[in-house]
């Protein structure tokens, strides 16, 4: 009896560091399936663990947050403004030949009209959609700049203040895999804990580049 508590205590030892670990769906999920394997029993451990605590199921599903880096938006809206507007005007240009006969179409002069309404109309949409763009471009490079300051700066005060001793983990027989995860995922809460407007998609995006300068030092 002593020693099925002791396998059961294990096993739920197994479930729980699951649910420690940063986020990798596809990791967690081929640990489990492994331990499943091992012993079919552990099934209704991780059972029991998904409705004991939701956070294996986001393991499992990756329900964290897409990181955008913002500087990179803006050159994807600032490229979308110029194509638009470039579209637009060489459109009208077309328009402007065509509706004053100096490229002849041979269009019956009663239908024509809707024929140069619509291109007239789609151009001009071309136009001002890619200016809307351009002013949405500026305010992204606004706040693209602070969120490059604010990256540079999680970065330094991390490199300089978090130590090995601060992510030591208790390895056992815990895959190496899932040591780095977890040690990676305490990097995202000291982070989120020192730095109030950093979100969990940010640290998340960092917590890699910041583990391997640590373990540099």
């Amino acid at each position: 009896m002593e020693k099925t508590n002791e396998t059961m205590d294990s096993q739920i030892e197994n479930v729980n560091t699951v649910n420690d670990v940063a986020n990798d769906a596809e990791l967690a999920q081929d640990y489990l399936d492994d331990k499943i394997k091992e012993d079919d029993s552990f099934a209704d451990y991780v059972d029991e663990g998904i409705k004991a605590d939701g956070s294996l199921t986001d393991y499992l599903y990756n329900e964290t947050p897409a990181f955008v880096k913002l500087s990179d938006k803006y050159e994807d809206v600032l490229s979308s403004a110029y194509t638009m507007i470039f579209v637009g005007v060489a459109g009208i240009i077309v328009w402007f030949l065509l509706f004053f006969n100096i490229i002849p179409m041979g269009l019956d002069p009663a239908s024509s009209w809707l024929m140069y309404s619509v291109m007239g109309g789609m151009f001009i949409i071309f136009v001002v959609a890619g200016v809307v763009s351009f002013m949405h471009a500026k305010q992204i490079k606004i706040h693209a700049q602070e969120q490059d300051k604010l990256i540079e700066e999680i970065k330094a005060w991390a490199i300089e203040n978090i130590t090995k001793k601060d992510i030591e983990v208790e390895e056992n027989d815990m895959p190496q895999e899932l040591v780095y995860m977890e040690k990676t995922n305490k990097i995202k809460e000291i982070i989120m804990h020192q730095f109030e407007n950093a979100d969990e998609a940010l640290a998340y995006e960092l917590k890699d580049d910041i583990y391997e300068a640590i373990e540099k030092k």
